[in-house]
């Protein structure tokens, strides 16, 4: 995961030339967010179910 936003960090200081490698860089960050989202969610439930 660290890796990844390491990763993308050092994509975007080289000019992007290729537009394709800019919506990958879109989309991958993008599916990060989601998952990251995805993940808070579910320890929100699973916090709420034992405390109930």
């Amino acid at each position: 995961m660290v890796v990844l936003i390491m990763v993308t960090i050092r994509t975007m200081r080289v000019p992007v030339k290729m537009p394709l490698l800019a919506k990958v860089i879109e989309i991958v960050s993008g599916i990060s967010t989601l998952m990251t989202t995805i993940v808070t969610i579910m320890v929100m439930v699973t916090v709420n179910k034992k405390l109930f």
